[in-house]
């Protein structure tokens, strides 16, 4: 908790460490600002990003692809549905958790690592107050604490408790890919791997944890937060019967005249300093009625900060931070135990609300905060602008059905389900107002859409979806036969990969460039400013122009040589991602619909006047023989690529834009017969002799 902001102190985690999966949990959820910000801090690389929006969600999206890094958000459902205005524009599983009246407020990351310097896999695990949000991780004053998660660890009590939110989240996921693990998986992976070395305990029950830790699940011990306190952070504080306690918290209690401190005493705690949170024109930000009502006990004090610690915090002059940090902290002479996370001081947030954090000790004694002498000078109060977590009004929103919606554009297919032992007949509307989905019958099970029969309706999914992933559904319970309000839901997309996005037109020789081994930072350059130039063309570049430098001359691909050396080197690339595991990457260039993938190149030689005859003849023969490799046979539409280009070229020797020397319709088939036969062969002798 300092001036620095989180994602300052995240990259400092990760400097040495390559990611390999990330799971969040949040209460608000901001796309937008995940993408653009908290994602580049995960992947690979030093890419130089652009600061414009457009240009820099391209970058991302192509960087997170080519990764393989595995992601997983989890937001609460309630929250989102009032407050969604974007969603996510890349390709990572998200999931709405829904608690009824109390919310799911958790702001957790667990971050799996490789670590170079051990060679070994490590689990970071940060609790704190920040919600995956721009005031979150940027703006606010926020507390966050991390803990690593190593294979030799000994701590089997944090790992299990570890396990059991990650089992808690597991359950809270309607419909999950089978393409490969997901980052939450990997999670449970790498946690069941440290318990194995850590020993398991023999008496079936979890034992003592070496961090205490207040976990999402809903374990046998903490039914609460303040059960917490009293097991775990009790035995660290009963040496000592004479502890401070500062409580620093946007958020209090509604009831004004609550007992929610009282408890704290029987931790032999003499005395409570409640920081008095105040807003941009330093007015107190809480009710007059909660001021005067903790102004008349006897053991508790408002406070402010301390000066060295308010410097620190940045709130120097007339620099304002809005307080959203969570932080219990007990001290003494001797010691000081702060409890980091997303806990307000109200009964919601201790009592029934999804809640975690850490219970650590700080290195130094002392107080944070000092106690306001004059009290009496306050004489204006502002209520807090927003409802605490748990505690907004009953809306509409809670007699909205769960529906859970996942678009695959790999096969072209809608799946969708409910609740268990629900069921509804939904629609999905398009902007103008007519449905493009009509009654579809949604259970608990797992549901396919029957797009065979309804062509029309998927296809204005698709356009829907090329803008966004909110979609607006209606629909009736089928057991009540009541209808539910129209609302908008956050659909999942896989498979963006085929996704036919609005992406930069390359041109032929730009793409074979790429496929030669065009390192990282000069392709990504090339993809930059080919969407510069789209931008810049269509009158939306603002104040960039058109670049020069398009890396690749004109003719660099116009000999049989040059064509069969980017395809060779395609291939290479492929089956090392094979290698890796990275199934992802080999479907993109098989079958995918990115600006560089091989169906893309095939369009755009048939489509391209410039490209010669002979030329766009090559580079089907090349593509003829990726795709009948074995090793890409039993890709997804690999089968009907194949026959795709085998019917171009067929095409392309009898249109007679080939013309040849003898070019008898005898000659030609004995000719096209025979270079064939010599092309495929040079093609095999070639990879057999590397």
């Amino acid at each position: 908790m300092e001036n620095a902001v989180v994602s300052d102190h995240l990259e400092t985690l990760l400097a040495g460490r390559q990611v390999k999966a990330a799971v969040f949990t949040t209460y608000n959820f901001e796309p937008d600002f995940f993408e653009l910000e908290v994602i580049p801090l995960l992947l690979p690389g030093n890419t130089q990003l652009s600061s414009h929006a457009s240009i820099k969600l391209f970058q991302v999206r192509e960087a997170l692809r080519e990764s393989a890094v595995e992601l997983e958000v989890f937001y609460d459902l309630k929250i989102f549905r009032e407050n969604a205005s974007c969603s996510p524009a890349m390709e990572y599983p998200f999931h709405g958790v829904y608690r009824g009246n109390n919310a799911f407020h958790p702001k957790l990351v667990f971050i799996l690592v490789y670590d170079e310097q051990t060679q070994i896999d490590c689990l970071l695990v940060g609790a704190g107050s920040n919600n995956l949000t721009q005031a979150g991780w940027w703006d606010n004053i926020e507390g966050v604490h991390w803990e690593m998660v190593w294979p030799w660890s000994t701590d089997s009590g944090f790992i299990e408790r570890l396990q059991a939110d990650i089992e808690w989240l597991q359950n809270e996921r309607y419909l999950v890919s089978n393409d490969g693990l997901s980052a939450l998986d990997l999670v449970a992976e790498h946690l069941d791997l440290c318990l194995e070395n850590s020993g398991v305990s023999t008496t079936g029950k979890t034992p003592p944890s070496i961090v205490p830790y207040f976990g999402i699940a809903d374990s046998s011990e903490f039914r609460s937060f303040q059960a917490f306190l009293e097991t775990e952070a009790s035995q660290k504080l009963s040496t000592y019967s004479n502890w401070t306690l500062e409580i620093i918290s946007p958020y209090f209690a509604e009831d004004a005249h609550n007992n929610l401190h009282e408890p704290f005493f029987d931790l032999g705690v003499r005395q409570i300093h409640l920081l008095l949170p105040t807003n941009q024109e330093c007015v107190p930000v809480c009710t007059s009625e909660y001021f005067n009502y903790i102004e008349e006990q006897p053991d508790i004090h408002w406070a402010q900060w301390s000066e060295p610690v308010g410097r620190s915090l940045g709130l120097t002059g007339q620099h304002f931070r809005r307080l959203h940090a969570k932080l219990y902290h007990f001290y003494n002479k001797m010691q000081s135990w702060v409890f980091v996370g997303s806990v307000n001081f109200t009964y919601k947030a201790f009592s029934e609300n999804i809640e975690a954090g850490y219970f650590v000790k700080l290195p130094k004694a002392g107080p944070l905060l000092n106690t306001i002498e004059d009290t009496q000078s306050f004489d204006y109060f502002e209520p807090p602008s927003e409802p605490a977590p748990g505690n907004e009004e009953t809306s509409a929103s809670e007699s909205l059905p769960i529906i859970d919606l996942v678009y695959d554009w790999r096969t072209r297919t809608l799946t969708g389900v409910t609740e268990s032992r629900k069921s509804y007949r939904i629609n999905i509307h398009r902007p103008e107002g007519n449905l493009a989905v009509v009654d579809w019958a949604l259970t608990g099970t797992p549901r396919e859409y029957d797009g065979d029969s309804n062509k029309e309706g998927l296809a204005a999914l698709e356009i829907l979806l090329k803008n966004g992933s909110l979609v607006k559904v209606s629909g009736v319970n089928q057991r009540s036969n009541e209808a539910f309000d129209a609302h908008w839901i956050m659909m999942k997309q896989t498979g963006w990969s085929h996704k036919p996005l609005d992406l930069p037109e390359m041109s032929p020789e730009q793409i074979l460039a790429i496929y030669t081994g065009m390192s990282p930072d000069k392709r990504q350059a090339l993809l930059m400013n080919a969407h510069i130039r789209k931008l810049v063309l269509a009158g939306q570049g603002g104040d960039m122009t058109l670049p020069a430098d398009d890396f690749v001359a004109e003719e660099f691909f116009s000999e049989y040589a040059e064509l069969f050396h980017a395809f060779r080197q395609l291939r290479r690339k492929l089956f090392e991602a094979q290698e890796h595991d990275n199934e992802a990457l080999v479907e993109y260039y098989l079958t995918g619909a990115g600006f560089d993938s091989l169906p893309t190149l095939l369009d755009n030689i048939m489509d391209d006047e410039e490209t010669r005859s002979v030329t766009a003849y090559l580079i089907l023969l090349c593509a003829k023989e990726v795709y009948q490799t074995d090793q890409f046979n039993d890709y997804f539409g690999v089968p009907e690529r194949l026959r795709q280009v085998e019917s171009a070229i067929c095409e392309l020797k009898d249109n007679g834009s080939i013309v040849l020397e003898k070019n008898a319709p005898e000659d030609r088939t004995r000719f096209f017969s025979w270079f064939e036969s010599q092309f495929f062969k040079a093609y095999r002798q070639q990879e057999v002799a590397e």
